[in-house]
């Protein structure tokens, strides 16, 4: 039933109380305007009703009754009734949790949880589950492409004649898979006991590379490498009879390639033409030289930041490192028709960017390698699992190489550095009893 907000009288529907009338001839519309929607039908009293506007009551302004309140009523713009209030969470458009609030927890559209939330976790899409749902939808694609893409190439092959037919679609690396028994017969009582993932070896320059394991057994010890070449498929394997060995020799260090020198000076040679080209586009476009110079140092800020952050991504570090070197040195030569200080002062950058890219350079051109060396009890010499030497320096001696240009240290290659010839030892000395031990 309506009542008046002010005096609590009951009014009925359509009915207008004595003192909203007095009020709104004596021009006190502001008290009178601040409730004027409490007249409204919509806006009822579920109990009984009050004397008064005391605070806390039913249908009080400030209590928690169920008419138009502020402070917890229903459809109050504070509470948490069934209202449309403001602020309430309620069913009513509320911002702080009730159905429909934009702000809420209910089931309208919600930017903090609810149901149909475009920030929420229930029934609207989050930016994961956008993402995630757009990776679900392009994940067949994508595999399909990179299928017929590969099928392409086993075709092509198979036309102009590179590799074998019959091993041109194969898995070349032998992932995941044990030498014994799955790539090799075992011998008669042989049981696998450790596997290492011992060496990558390549020959950048014929685009082969293949991946190096070595297998203990309680019979064997064997390293097998599988790859791919651009003519086709590559096998390497050494067995050792578990009992010949003598011993082993494991060397992890560092060489120079000439190869990586060569690379990374055309990346840094390509990215400081670029960033000289940008100094000299914008002085085509009569940029003024102080203009340049901030942009200049903007973007040198800028590249530095994958240069820092980016691990182990070289070519693309100093590819970022030159653009910011050409853009210095560019900007250098544009000071020297100024005056001398300024080219004075551009020489701090323009040395401390020269020292790094030179010093990166440096850097990268030392590569991982590794020599590992099988020694036997018999006049056999030792076998050697190294890198292809090249030059006159072999011209007298027949060493046995991998045939790979590179032999670089793999994952458990420290870790076979650490136990490998202990194994062996307790084979050699306790027999099957070592199978235990170690597997």
């Amino acid at each position: 039933m309506p009542f008046c907000g002010k005096c609590g009288k009951v009014l009925n529907d359509g009915e207008i109380c004595d003192c909203d009338k007095k009020g709104s001839t004596t021009g006190a519309g502001e008290s009178g305007g601040k409730y004027a929607r409490m007249h409204e039908p919509e806006f009822t009293r579920a109990g009984g009703m009050m004397d008064g506007p005391a605070p806390g009551g039913a249908g009080s302004p400030y209590g928690d009754g169920t008419g138009r309140t502020p402070s917890g009523g229903a459809g109050s713009p504070y509470g948490d009734g069934t209202g449309g209030g403001a602020y309430g969470s309620g069913a009513g458009r509320t911002p702080s949790g009730g159905a429909g609030s934009p702000y809420g927890d209910g089931a309208g559209r919600t930017p903090s949880g609810g149901a149909g939330s475009p920030y929420g976790g229930t029934a609207g899409p989050s930016g994961a589950a956008a993402a995630a749902e757009v990776v679900e939808t392009l994940s067949p694609y994508l595999a399909d492409f990179l299928s017929a893409l590969s099928a392409f190439w086993v075709r092509f092959k198979n036309r102009v004649g590179l590799g074998e037919p019959e091993t041109n679609d194969v898995d070349y690396y032998e992932r995941d898979l044990l030498i014994v028994p799955q790539c090799i017969e075992p011998d008669s009582g042989e049981v696998p006991i450790k596997q290492y993932k011992m060496a990558v070896l390549r020959s950048r320059l014929i685009l082969s590379r293949a991946e190096g394991r070595l297998q203990v057994t309680n019979k064997r010890v064997i390293f097998r490498a599988t790859g791919r070449s651009l003519m086709g498929r590559t096998t390497l394997q050494h067995e050792f009879a578990i009992d010949e060995i003598a011993g082993i020799k494991l060397r992890k260090n560092y060489r120079f390639s000439f190869l990586n020198y060569l690379g990374i000076s055309i990346v840094v040679a390509l990215g400081s033409m670029f960033g000289g080209f940008l100094v000299h586009q914008l002085q085509a476009w009569h940029f003024p030289v102080f203009i340049i110079q901030l942009l200049s140092l903007l973007v040198t800020g800028i590249c530095a930041i994958p240069f820092f952050t980016m691990y182990k991504k070289f070519p693309l570090k100093m590819f970022f490192a030159a653009i910011g070197y050409g853009m210095i040195a560019s900007v250098f030569s544009i000071t020297r028709y100024n005056t001398g200080f300024g080219q004075r002062l551009w020489m701090i950058p323009l040395i401390l960017v020269s020292a790094l890219l030179l010093f990166m350079m440096w850097i990268v051109c030392w590569v991982p390698n590794l020599v590992a060396t099988v020694d036997t009890k018999g006049t056999q010499p030792a076998v050697e699992i190294r890198r292809k030497e090249a030059g006159l320096f072999n011209l007298f001696r027949k060493p046995e190489y991998t045939g790979f240009g590179e032999v670089l240290p793999w994952k458990d290659t420290e870790l076979a550095i650490i136990e490998l010839w202990a194994m062996i030892s307790d084979i050699q000395k306790y027999g099957d009893e070592a199978i235990k031990m170690w597997k």
